[in-house]
């Protein structure tokens, strides 16, 4: 699983990652996702980033994500 999240997964999430995420550091809101423009994005990123978490440790759905982020090995 850890080979498919980085070899497939991630560079999907971030591609063309420097043209959307000037949109997290910028203020205001935005029309796409509900309101939340890049940043809606970006906690989509982070609920894909635990499910692979989650499968990767075989933790509970309880478990903290930064914890299992450092026990599976990737980055926040």
């Amino acid at each position: 699983i850890r080979r498919l999240y980085e070899g497939v997964i991630v560079p999907k999430m971030l591609y063309a990652a420097d043209v959307w995420c000037t949109g997290l550091i910028a203020k205001g809101r935005g029309k796409k996702l509900n309101g939340r423009g890049a940043r809606g994005f970006a906690s989509q990123m982070v609920r894909v980033q635990r499910m692979a978490a989650l499968m990767m440790t075989g933790g509970t759905r309880t478990t903290a994500s930064d914890i299992l982020d450092t026990h599976a090995n990737i980055l926040p």
